[in-house]
């Protein structure tokens, strides 16, 4: 152990003592005499307390002399790890605890054992009795006599067990829909009001917890399935989201590549109409949105391939413009809608302009048309106008944007009755052209990529319902060309060659055709024609719906995408080299894919090109043809219009259209009189 400080001062005075004590002394004395002051000079307290420190540095002193040092040694024995101690005795308590517990746990579990096989007795003593002999037993155990018991009173008793075992016994031998009557018959509100429902458990075996209402409880599983599919089916409808076009535009859930779509409104506006067309559901916000599939993205997704309504980007860039100025909250239109529903209150908007000054201008964005290097493109202008002029301009775009969306709602509105009605024999007919298809290799040269085939792609999804299958079927076709041209001369090749296999394999009475607006490809009046034709040419009868501009996309737009991203997986995997339109079908069709694929040749286009001029060539444009939604052929150059699609049934049945509809159709003869 090491010295302490004082320790090591003190024998370093010794050594200088036993080393010349003298001089030491000598040494020690002037130190203390240089330090020392008289008692004379000294204050009256400090020389009384120089005494106090002197007496007791005596008594120290004289003590120290006369207490002998006693040096005592204790024997210490070594501990023996190995002969026990504290750890042996705590791990032995510790075994005899467990060995308590153990023993106590086996006599627990015997007392249990006991009481069971005695209440198991005594019920099957109970079981064993007759109905007459368990009421002498019950009267006994009440410390009575039954002969000295009022036969009224003994006879009521008797009653009650003679139908509780009478009960009971039918209970026993009875199916689970047996039982469930028999619970609906005995628990009822008076066995509830009087609180004997555990009683009656106990004396026939009715569970508490029983059903009695006669209906079969569905399981938790099977109804969160059903709202699942509920939600998915609803988020996928074309009027709920659209379908992403690009062969990129995918999410790979698993091991399979879905195409992406996106929702048309925020998930709190969805919600809420899902709330009102699904009543006996609830579901909360979170739930919900937590339902919501992988590959359906939100509203806030945007995508430079998104192609969106035109008249919804400027009906919203100039609510941005309003919101700017503090006049709403929200750049959304449809919420603009909801939240102001007629002209009048747009007018009570915009009240707070006319506080302003006429000189006021105000700025704002939309896309136009512009010309840049002789070509034509969409782009977004800035616009700088009067605040009069800016108040009227929105009024009058509102209503016109208000009938945009109504039309727009109606047809997908329709679309689904359709789907949901659609009698056997008939089927639905849509279709979209896709973008074209750029044909690439591994490695091009420079040359070929700047000088690349394009190849036409015109994808179809046909819907029917099978004789007796009440669930809709449906086929993805796609149609692969080198016709270049997408106009209507093409559509009538596709209709010319898909029509007859479609009839091949299909019973078909009707068509229902639903396509996008463009007047170059299907809304104009050869399309007219083929419809009103459409019997003579293809052996049934047709109908031709539109959607409303800018809302067209649907499956279409995801078999185009789909058949694209395939052909680049097989390029880059240096699985095919596709150089034109023939590498691109005959690569196709040996694919093992559910999608089928159809060829049309440049010279089929260009036939029918001939073919339609030399039928219709003559034929006069339908005045307002851009404002016609639903187009039905009556007879060669007849046709009847609507606004928007009606699939009433006073307008469509079984067997297809019905002339006599008291519905608002208008008629139209496209034959040039003769001059």
């Amino acid at each position: 152990m090491g010295k302490t400080r004082a320790e090591i001062q003190r024998a370093y005075r010794e050594r200088k003592k036993a080393k010349d004590e003298e001089q030491y002394k000598a040494k020690e004395a002037a130190r203390a005499k240089k330090h020392y002051k008289p008692a004379a000079s000294l204050s009256h307290e400090a020389r009384e307390r120089r005494n106090a420190q002197a007496r007791e540095k005596m008594r120290r002193h004289r003590a120290r002399k006369q207490a002998a040092k006693v040096t005592i040694k204790m024997d210490f024995k070594k501990k023996n790890k190995a002969s026990g101690g504290p750890r042996k005795k705590i791990k032995e308590l510790q075994r005899k605890l467990e060995k308590t517990l153990k023993a106590q746990k086996k006599l627990q579990k015997r007392l249990e054992r006991a009481k069971s096989k005695g209440a198991q007795g005594q019920g099957t003593s109970n079981e064993c009795m007759t109905p007459r002999s368990k009421t002498n037993s019950e009267i006994r155990a009440a410390g009575l006599t039954p002969r000295r018991v009022p036969d009224r009173l003994r006879k009521k008793i008797l009653f009650s067990n003679v139908v509780t075992s009478s009960i009971k016994e039918s209970y026993r031998k009875r199916t689970s829909d047996g039982k469930r009557m028999i619970r609906g018959i005995v628990v009822g509100k008076i066995v509830k009001k009087y609180r004997m429902i555990s009683t009656l458990a106990h004396e026939i075996g009715v569970a508490r917890n029983a059903r009695t209402d006669g209906q079969k409880k569905t399981r938790l599983p099977l109804v969160r399935a059903g709202i699942r599919k509920a939600v998915h089916d609803f988020m996928e409808r074309e009027d709920n989201s659209r379908i992403m076009p690009g062969k990129n535009d995918y999410k790979k859930i698993g091991k399979n590549k879905v195409q992406v779509r996106v929702l048309t409104n925020y998930l709190t506006s969805l919600r809420e109409k899902f709330v009102s067309e699904n009543p006996d559901i609830k579901i909360s916000l979170s739930v919900f949105a937590r339902l919501r599939p992988p590959n359906i993205k939100l509203a806030s997704f945007l995508s430079r391939n998104t192609c969106l309504c035109t008249k919804h980007q400027n009906f919203a860039l100039k609510l941005k413009t309003l919101k700017e100025k503090g006049l709403v909250n929200s750049t959304n239109p449809d919420n603009f809608l909801r939240s102001f529903p007629e002209k009048e209150n747009v007018k009570a908007l915009l009240e707070p302009f006319e506080d302003l000054p006429l000189s006021v201008k105000i700025k704002y964005e939309e896309w136009q048309r512009v010309e840049e290097n002789g070509k034509k493109r969409m782009k977004i202008v800035t616009s700088e106008i009067g605040i009069n002029d800016f108040a009227d301009m929105f009024i009058k775009e509102s209503v016109v944007f208000r009938e945009h969306t109504i039309r727009a709602n109606e047809q997908y509105a329709q679309l689904k009755a359709l789907k949901e009605t659609l009698p056997p024999k008939h089927v639905i007919i849509q279709m979209d052209f896709a973008e074209n298809y750029k044909v690439k290799t591994t490695d091009e040269i420079q040359s070929a990529y700047w000088n690349c085939e394009m190849v036409t792609l015109h994808p179809v999804v046909l819907y029917y319902r099978a004789q007796g299958d009440s669930e809709l079927q449906h086929e993805s076709i796609c149609v692969v060309s080198d016709e270049l041209g997408h106009n209507s001369s093409t559509v009538y090749a596709i209709l010319k060659r898909l029509l007859p296999k479609i009839k091949q394999n299909h019973d078909v009475q009707y068509i229902h055709y639903w396509t996008d607006s463009p007047s170059s490809q299907y809304r104009n009046k050869t399309i007219f024609s083929v419809v009103s034709d459409h019997k003579e040419l293809f052996g049934v009868p047709a109908t031709w719906n539109y959607f409303e501009a800018g809302h067209g996309k649907g499956p279409c737009d995801g078999v185009g995408g789909t058949a694209k991203r395939m052909a680049d997986d097989a390029v880059k995997r240096d699985s095919a080299k596709i150089q034109d339109a023939h590498d691109f079908y005959e690569w196709a069709i040996k694919l093992n894919s559910v999608i089928k694929y159809e060829f049309v040749t440049s010279r089929e286009c260009g036939e029918s090109k001939t073919d339609l001029g030399e039928k219709y060539g003559t034929t006069k444009a339908v005045k307002g043809t851009m404002t016609f939604h639903a187009v039905v052929g009556m007879s060669p150059g007849v046709v009847k219009t609507r606004p928007t699609s009606c699939y009433c049934a006073k307008c469509f049945n079984a067997k297809g259209f019905r002339p006599k509809t008291t519905c608002t159709w208008k008629t139209h003869n496209m034959t040039k009189p003769n001059k």
